[in-house]
């Protein structure tokens, strides 16, 4: 059995484990209050403040969600890479590409 704490600062939405169970890759919570799904069915008129709005959180990575991947068996206690997601939406899932484990994919509501 192996913990990771605080892997995130608010905490992990989705993780996925590689098929060889050598890396696990976690994605990070969306910051609390973090309303851009929301925001990105706003009406036309809306669509400047959503683009500020997205602006100025991704000036602060915090508040971006991120993806770390992990070295299972090793006994490292912090992530081997770490990025952040370049995206708008809030994302809900994350993947590691089966027949290549160098790739891992996320997804949201729609493509940014």
């Amino acid at each position: 059995v192996k913990t990771f704490f605080n892997p995130h600062p608010y905490g992990v939405h989705a993780l996925d484990i590689a098929p060889k169970m050598q890396y696990l890759v976690t994605l990070s919570a969306p910051m609390p209050g973090n309303d851009l799904a929301a925001n990105t069915q706003a009406g036309a008129g809306e669509q400047g403040k959503t683009a500020e709005l997205s602006k100025t959180q991704a000036n602060n990575q915090e508040d971006c969600q991120s993806i770390s991947v992990w070295d299972w068996p090793s006994d490292n206690t912090g992530p081997i890479c770490t990025a952040v997601v370049g995206t708008q939406d809030v994302q809900t899932c994350v993947l590691f590409n089966a027949w290549d484990t160098h790739e891992i994919g996320t997804n949201g509501k729609r493509r940014g």
